[in-house]
Parts: C-alpha cells; sequence; structure tokens
C-alpha cells in the first residue's frame, strides 16, 4: 500500500505523519489539496499532479506519488527548516 501510486489518499496516514512532525494540517477541495504548517514553513501537495510546494514557491520537479515519498518529503523539508537551510527557508522574511 505505501508504495503504490496513489488513488485515494488514506488522510488517518497523512495526519499521523503531521502530527508525529509537528505540523498542522489542513485539507482542501475535498482531498485535492494538503497544506502543512510548521512555523514561518508552508508545505503543499496535490496527490493527483504530485506536485509540490513550498511557501508559495513550485521549483521542485519532484513528484511525490506514494505514500513512502510524501513521509520521506515531509521529514526532509522539517529537517531543513528547523536546521535553517535548503529550500525549506526559501521565501521566509
Amino acid at each position: 500500500m505505501i508504495d503504490q501510486p496513489l488513488t485515494s489518499v488514506p488522510e488517518w496516514y497523512v495526519r499521523a505523519v503531521a502530527g508525529f512532525l509537528g505540523l498542522t494540517m489542513r485539507v482542501l477541495n475535498r482531498g485535492q489539496h494538503y497544506e502543512w504548517k510548521l512555523g514561518d514553513l508552508l508545505l503543499e501537495w496535490w496527490p493527483s499532479t504530485g506536485r509540490t510546494g513550498i511557501n508559495r514557491l513550485y521549483t521542485e520537479r519532484r513528484r511525490v506519488k506514494t505514500l513512502r515519498e510524501l513521509r520521506k518529503w515531509l521529514v526532509r523539508k522539517t529537517t531543513e527548516y528547523r536546521r535553517g537551510r535548503g529550500l525549506a527557508n526559501w521565501g521566509i522574511s
């Protein structure tokens, strides 16, 4: 399940990962858009296309298409933010 391409996102799993990382989560458009917030950091994800955004910047070419990739992406970006470097700190004034 965790490595299969997403047809529907189990919201309980995404909420569990977000809670573990200390992120607040919003689900928009009936599950078509996810937002996570931690301080000044805003992470966005669209499950249907796999597109990601960081602080309203959509420069990453990587597509997140499985739950495993989503978990890794969230962990990596929150870690970068907490360490004060990486793409997670772009656009923060």
